[in-house]
C-alpha cells in the first residue's frame, strides 16, 4: 500500500474518530483505547500520525462505533453506516412473530430472561422452550449482527451509576467463555449467586479466577471460579424498560434508542 493511501486511510479514521467524538460516542480517548485494544499512548501516536492504524484497529473501531468501513478504506460517504432500514424503524413486543411479511433480517431478536428465576428455569427460555417467542421482543440490527441475544432487567443497586434499577440490559451470550476481556460489563449466571451484572477482570487466569466488582463502592467484589458460571453475556446495549412495552417506537424514540446501542461500549469501559 502506498504512503499516499496509508495517509488518506489515517486522516479518514481521524475524522470518523472526531465525528465520534462530537457525537459522544466517545466519552474519552481512555475509554476508546480500551475498547480497540490499545494504550492510550498509542491510540495517541495514532491519532498524531506519528503510526499507521491498523487493519485490526479499523475492524473494532467500525464494528463498535457503526462507522461505514467503505469511508475508511476509500472514502465513500457516509461516515457512519445506515441505521433507517425500513424494518429497523420499530421495536416490537410479543406479537410480533404473527405479523406475516415483514423481513427479520434488520431485527435483532432478544429473549427477555428473569432474574427471579432459576438458572434451570431460565435455561428453558433460551434453549427454545414454547415460552420463548412470548419473552422476546426485537430490536433495529443495522449491522447484522449474529449471536445469542438475551435481555435482563436489572433489579440491584451495585452498578449504580452506570445501571440504574429498572434499566433493561441486552448482553451477548459468549460461546466461549474464556474470551472474557479485562474491565468490561459481563451478566453472569453463578450456580451460587444467581444472576448478576459486574465488571469482571481476570484475577487469577491461570486457576480461572474472576474478580466481579460492582461499580458502587458500597458493595464488595466477589472471586469465583469460572467453572460456578453457567453463562455470561457481555453488555451490548441498555434501554429503559418502558420502550419495549411499545409496539412501535417514534422517530425521537429510534434516535434515542440508537443512540443509546452506539455509546454503550464506550460508557462500559470507562474505568
Amino acid at each position: 500500500m502506498s504512503k499516499d493511501i496509508k495517509k488518506e486511510i489515517n486522516d479518514r479514521f481521524k475524522n470518523a474518530f472526531k465525528q465520534c467524538e462530537a457525537l459522544g460516542l466517545i466519552v474519552s480517548k481512555k475509554s476508546a483505547a480500551s475498547i480497540l485494544g490499545l494504550s492510550p499512548q498509542l491510540l495517541s501516536e495514532l491519532l498524531n500520525n506519528r503510526i499507521n492504524v491498523s487493519t485490526e484497529i479499523i475492524y473494532k473501531f467500525c464494528t463498535n462505533f457503526e462507522i461505514n468501513l467503505d469511508f475508511i478504506f476509500y472514502g465513500v460517504q457516509p461516515i457512519f453506516r445506515d441505521l433507517s432500514t425500513p424494518t429497523g424503524q420499530q421495536i416490537v413486543h410479543k406479537n410480533f412473530s404473527n405479523n406475516e411479511g415483514t423481513n427479520t433480517s434488520h431485527l435483532l431478536k432478544v429473549v427477555l430472561l428473569d432474574p427471579t428465576l432459576s438458572i434451570e428455569e431460565n435455561g428453558k427460555r433460551k434453549n427454545g422452550s414454547e415460552e420463548t417467542d412470548k419473552n422476546a421482543f426485537y430490536l433495529p440490527n443495522p449491522s447484522n449482527q449474529k449471536g445469542d441475544f438475551f435481555a435482563f432487567e436489572n433489579n440491584e443497586p451495585h452498578m449504580s451509576p452506570l445501571l440504574e434499577q429498572g434499566n433493561l440490559m441486552i448482553g451477548q451470550k459468549l460461546a466461549n467463555k474464556k474470551s472474557i476481556i479485562n474491565g468490561l460489563v459481563y451478566t453472569v449466571e453463578h450456580k451460587q449467586m444467581g444472576t448478576i451484572t459486574r465488571r469482571v477482570y481476570w484475577t487469577d487466569k491461570e486457576n480461572e479466577m474472576l474478580e466481579l466488582v460492582p461499580e458502587n463502592s458500597k458493595y464488595q467484589t466477589k472471586v469465583v471460579y469460572l467453572r460456578d458460571i453457567v453463562d455470561i453475556y457481555k453488555l451490548h446495549s441498555v434501554l429503559n424498560n418502558d420502550l419495549t412495552q411499545k409496539e412501535v417506537l417514534n422517530q425521537s424514540d429510534m434516535d434515542n434508542l440508537l443512540r443509546k446501542v452506539n455509546s454503550i461500549y464506550s460508557k462500559v469501559s470507562e474505568h
